[in-house]
Order: structure tokens, then C-alpha cells, then sequence
């Protein structure tokens, strides 16, 4: 099937889904007043952009890893100061919210616009360096704002945004011709390491195209950006042993249930249909191998792979599946992969397949509600299983792409050999 043809019916495909999703939204919005009247997060919106707000609120005191932890790594919390100084948040984040002043409310509008005009400026200009017209480029940015990850990020005013911002520069210049735009796109892998911990895993695609000494540049980059930070927090360095403590206790913790696509949360939620524990007493822990898995799965089905955004399709589902990350936060990079889709030349039927699952996975569509006690959505289930498919599609695709030519070669030597 033509490249061109299976595009347009990709981004059709993302543009019907962003029309439902506003029309939902709008029909939502007659019925409860909101800021965005989102309908598939009614239940958790406490206040809205709750954590564009908690955020500023941690760096308001300039000590967030004394006393109880911070969930951030320090560099989003030194970022977080430039939106900070807008406002007072002596008595707490919902008091700047509810009235804040017009500080409060310049610096959350400054946050989205700042955002929204980098993250067009780099789609636009990475779709014409790949060589894409100006209608499909700008068809698939306005497609892509209305993606299941960056819904939710706007949602919550998470600073999640500002990693995609590097990670996506990464993505557009690590293979530059001009050495200094390469070195600044590892540069800026680090920092979206440094601002979200997860993007590190896009540097997969420096193993894959055997690029081992700028694959460990980015790691250095990225060590720079999780711990130079430390120096314009209060108490300095002394912060690294509670923010060391944080990273243990975020690898082997993992979330109750809850909202996301996390294979441990989708474990109890079938476990619980089936005749298991309610979901009142669902102890996910009992499926915390499952995520490990999950991720060497991905990323080794990943970066063998015979395609590029395949490598980048493995390192989501890792960071998107494994639980505590996930929540639907780590879902906006797979923009990367939708791109790399897009600019792939030849397609097949594998191709067809992982389109579909990509528009299942990302389409913020409410498909109503399985049980309103637990919230639990229909579109919960689709996204997830959705996520799951397109995990065992990639290694089994990677297997049929990858065992067959291996065995040729081995035979060929073995006849030399002989």
C-alpha cells in the first residue's frame, strides 16, 4: 500500500476522533462548567491543572526534597521557578488557584502558550524536513493536540509537556547532518531525561543504529541533568540521598489502581471481573513482575526491529505500560512514533496494523462508563488492550523480520565453512 494513502488515512482517522472528542467536550461542558469540560476525567479534577500548581507550589519554599519527597527530579523543579514567581503560594496551591490574582493566571496561560508554540514549531518544521506539504503538517498537528497523552497533560498542567519539547528536537535532529545540531539533540535528550526520567529510553535508537559512543554521551548528558539541578536547589546536594530514596522507591512501587494504562492496573481490573477481589482490595502487587517484563519485551523487540519507528514505538509501550509513569502522562511521546510513522516509505500489513492500534491507543474518545463506582471506562479497557496488542504484534513482528534472515546467514557460513 502507498505511503502517501495509508497517511491520510492515519490522520483522517486521529482528526475524527479529536472532532468526537470536542463534541463530547462541548455536550459535557452544558452539563458541568469547566475549564475544558473533559469528558473523560470528571472524576479526578479536583482542581484543574492541579499539577501545573502543586509543582510551584513544592518550589515555592526552595526545599523540596526535605522532609517528605518530592515526586519530581530537581530540574523540572528548577524549571518550575520561572512559572513560580508569578504568583504567592504561601497557603498552598489551591489558594492560587481559586484566587491567585492575575499573576496566577498569566503564568498558567504562559505555560500552555509558550508550550503550544515550540511543540508546533518543531512538528512543522521536522514534517518538512522529512519532506511532508504544509497541509499534512499542519492536519496532523491539529490532530495530534487532541491525542489521549497531551489531552491529559493539559488536563493537569503537567510539566510532562515541557519533556516532550526536547525529546521531540531529539527525534528531529539526532540523525543531522551537521554535527552540532546532533550533539545538541543528545543535549537535549538529557534534559528531557533530567525533566521526566522515562524519555531516556529514546536513546534506543542510538543502540539501534549502532551509534554506541553518542548513545553514551546521552547517558552523561542525562546524569548532568538529574544532578547539576541539585546546585540551585536550597540544602544543594545534600537533596541527592532523598532523591535517591525517591528513585529506589519508584522502581519497585507501583501504583493502586487507578487511571491509566498500566499493565498491573489492567491485570486487576480483569482479575477482579473474573471473580477475583473486588476493586476496593485489589492488591496490585501481586502482578509487579508483569512490568518488567513488559519493558525488556519492548525495548529488546524494539531495538531489533526493522523499522525506525518501531525502535521508538518499543521505548512508549515501556514507559507507557509500566505502572507509576504511565497514568496516562507518558502516552504524549508516542508522538514521536506517530511521526516516524508518517515518514516511513514503505508500508505493509504489519504497518496497517500498528496504525490501528495507534489510533485505538490515542483517541480520546468517552465510549461511557463500565462501572461509575470505580470509574471505570470503556475506552480504559480499549486503549489498554490496544497498548497490549501493539506489544505482542511488535515482538512478533520483530521475530518474523529478524529469526528468518539470522538463520539464512548462519546456513551460508556453515556451507562456506563446509
Amino acid at each position: 500500500m502507498k505511503k502517501q494513502k495509508v497517511n491520510v488515512i492515519f490522520i483522517a482517522l486521529l482528526l475524527a476522533a479529536a472532532l468526537v472528542f470536542v463534541v463530547q467536550a462541548a455536550i459535557w461542558g452544558m452539563k458541568e462548567p469547566y475549564v475544558f469540560a473533559f469528558p473523560l476525567f470528571r472524576d479526578i479534577r479536583e482542581i484543574p491543572f492541579a499539577d501545573y500548581w502543586h509543582v510551584n507550589f513544592i518550589v515555592h519554599d526552595n526545599s523540596p526534597y526535605y522532609g517528605d519527597m518530592s515526586s519530581y527530579p530537581p530540574l523540572v523543579l528548577v524549571f518550575a521557578r520561572i512559572f513560580a514567581a508569578f504568583a504567592d503560594y504561601t497557603d498552598g496551591y489551591e489558594t492560587v488557584y481559586l484566587d491567585g490574582g492575575t499573576g496566577a493566571t498569566v503564568s498558567l496561560y504562559l505555560f500552555f502558550l509558550v508550550f503550544a508554540f515550540l511543540y508546533a514549531l518543531l512538528i512543522f518544521r521536522i514534517l518538512e524536513k522529512k519532506g511532508f506539504s504544509l497541509p499534512v503538517q499542519i492536519a496532523f498537528v491539529v490532530a495530534s493536540f487532541f491525542t489521549m497523552g497531551l489531552v491529559y497533560n493539559f488536563e493537569r498542567g503537567n510539566y510532562v509537556l515541557y519533556a516532550l519539547l526536547p525529546a521531540l528536537f531529539f527525534f528531529g535532529y539526532y540523525d543531522s547532518e551537521k554535527a552540532w545540531l546532533r550533539e545538541l539533540a543528545y543535549i537535549c535528550l538529557g534534559i528531557a531525561t533530567g525533566i521526566k526520567l522515562y524519555p531516556a529510553l529514546f536513546a534506543l535508537i542510538l543502540l539501534h543504529e549502532r551509534k554506541f559512543f553518542p548513545f553514551f554521551r546521552c547517558v552523561a548528558y542525562s546524569l548532568l541533568s538529574l544532578f547539576v539541578p541539585f546546585f540551585f536547589l536550597d540544602r544543594g546536594l545534600a537533596n541527592i540521598h532523598q532523591f535517591i530514596r525517591w528513585l529506589v522507591s519508584f522502581a519497585v512501587w507501583q501504583a493502586e489502581y487507578g487511571y491509566n494504562y498500566s499493565i498491573t492496573n489492567f491485570l486487576a481490573i480483569m482479575a477482579s471481573f473474573f471473580g477475583g477481589a473486588p476493586l476496593a482490595e485489589a492488591d496490585v502487587s501481586v502482578y509487579n513482575v508483569y512490568p518488567y517484563i513488559v519493558v525488556a519485551l519492548s525495548l529488546l523487540s524494539g531495538l531489533f526491529a526493522n523499522k525506525k519507528y518501531k525502535v521508538f514505538l518499543g521505548a512508549s509501550i515501556a514507559m507507557i505500560l509500566f505502572p507509576n509513569p504511565s497514568f496516562y502522562y507518558s502516552a504524549s511521546f508516542l508522538i514521536l512514533t506517530m511521526i516516524a510513522f508518517l515518514a516511513e516509505e514503505k508500508k505493509d500489513a504489519w504497518d496497517i496494523a500498528y496504525m490501528a492500534l495507534l489510533v485505538l491507543s490515542v483517541a480520546p474518545v468517552y465510549m461511557g462508563t463500565v462501572d461509575a463506582d470505580y470509574s471505570l471506562y470503556v475506552n480504559q479497557f480499549v486503549e489498554t488492550i490496544a497498548m497490549i496488542l501493539m506489544m505482542f504484534l511488535l515482538v512478533a513482528d520483530t521475530l518474523v523480520h529478524r529469526i528468518p534472515p539470522i538463520i539464512t546467514k548462519n546456513k551460508n557460513c556453515i556451507k562456506k565453512a563446509a
